[in-house]
């Protein structure tokens, strides 16, 4: 599976200058990133996802924004999409616990709670 992220500037650019080239580019299948920069995308993904012919997901899309309330998802994605919203790990879920010292405690509440970014170490958090 590819992926593209809209994070990056010259990407996200070209997505919303000429979304129906970029398109043409995506191969399938494809993860999509902070999906929210390039609405325009969303008229592109609809022929790329009928051409698949499949049942199963042939695009992710990601987005750190709720998907509710990108005006046009549902819409422009009209029974061809799933919208999932992944919480937070929980402090108890990552082993965090008021007796750690305030420290490590802080350490561990800087390197996030969404599920990619457990496990980072601290060098590389630095780093990001």
């Amino acid at each position: 599976m590819s992926t593209i992220t809209l994070d990056d500037l010259s990407v996200r650019t070209r997505a919303n200058q000429v979304p129906i080239l970029f398109g043409k580019d995506i191969r399938l299948p494809t993860r999509i990133d902070e999906i929210q920069y390039a609405t325009k995308l969303l008229s592109t993904i609809n022929p790329l996802v009928d051409s698949a012919n499949v049942r199963t997901p042939v695009v992710w899309m990601t987005c750190s924004q709720n998907f509710e309330v990108m005006s046009g998802v549902r819409e422009s994605l009209a029974g061809r999409v799933v919208i999932v919203q992944l919480l937070e790990v929980s402090d108890e879920e990552k082993g965090l616990t008021t007796s750690q010292s305030p420290r490590s405690y802080f350490d561990q509440l800087c390197a996030g709670t969404f599920p990619a970014l457990v496990g980072i170490t601290q060098q590389e958090q630095r780093e990001r």
